[in-house]
């Protein structure tokens, strides 16, 4: 896959806008409760190749299309985020075809025991890839929606400014998932490096919206006709949309690894 179709798959597979039935939604990054995550902690040289991206044990099998089209959109943010990475980056049909028929025990062993066993590493040293470094993902069965608490402004009064008879509240809903990488070195096998990024890191989180306006005024009608019309409520899971899906949040998750994990790549 050259550089300019992996561009172009990282640009058209991120969207930040998300369908909800009912008032105005959209998909945003804003703050979250968790704080700033470490960086990188080896160095890593020489180019790179991603391999493939799995389920971890517990979770239904990824089928070979999934495998291939998330580890070509990990491929892609890479190749976006660090352009002179172009020429040295590989992804899922490289990789597949220079593995041959050592190709699925890789897959198989990496997902049933969380890492490349021996038997593993001999094959991926054996296969001689042209990339120093091969990257491998697993996505996390957890799979969590984070409710944030409800965003209320004031909306003044026509007539006085300083007075606010309604409010618009905002209600916002986030997924939270995790995927761990791990980096192997192709000319000796040896695992460099193990990383978990989750989509809550780096004090963002992707989240759908709802908003809708509320009366807080004096008039009994207008309070009633408000409620009726908005059905808003504090707390209560009728005011927050469907967190966003998984594509979504896995698409985030990607950006995450292309901004963290090959930071130090180097010539």
């Amino acid at each position: 896959m050259n550089a300019k179709t992996l561009c172009r798959m990282a640009h058209s597979r991120i969207w930040w806008m998300l369908p909800v039935a009912v008032f105005c939604s959209s998909c945003a990054l804003i703050p979250s409760p968790s704080g700033d995550r470490g960086g990188v902690r080896e160095r890593i040289t020489g180019g790179v190749a991603v391999g493939f991206v799995v389920n971890q044990s517990g979770a239904k099998k990824l089928k070979d299309y999934e495998r291939r089209r998330y580890a070509d959109q990990i491929a892609a943010q890479i190749l976006l985020a660090h352009p002179s990475l172009d020429g040295r980056i590989d992804s899922y049909g490289y990789v597949s075809r220079r593995l041959g028929d050592g190709f699925s025990d890789l897959v198989s062993g990496y997902r049933q025991n969380g890492s490349l066993g021996p038997r593993q590493r001999s094959t991926l040293v054996d296969s001689k890839l042209r990339r120093r470094y091969l990257i491998l993902a697993s996505i996390s069965p957890v799979d969590e929606e984070l409710q944030l608490p409800p965003v209320v402004q004031p909306v003044p009064h026509k007539a006085n400014g300083r007075m606010a008879d309604y409010e618009l509240v905002r209600f916002q809903t986030a997924r939270v998932k995790t995927v761990e990488v791990q980096v192997y070195d192709t000319t000796n096998g040896r695992q460099i490096l193990k990383e978990d990024f989750t989509s809550t890191d780096g004090g963002k989180a992707v989240v759908s919206e709802r908003t809708g306006k509320r009366y807080k005024g004096n008039s009994l009608l207008a309070a009633v006709t408000n409620s009726l019309g908005n059905k808003l409520r504090y707390g209560g899971n009728v005011d927050y949309p469907k967190a966003p899906s998984k594509a979504h949040t896995l698409n985030y998750i990607w950006q995450l690894i292309a901004q963290g994990l090959p930071r130090r790549l180097r010539s």
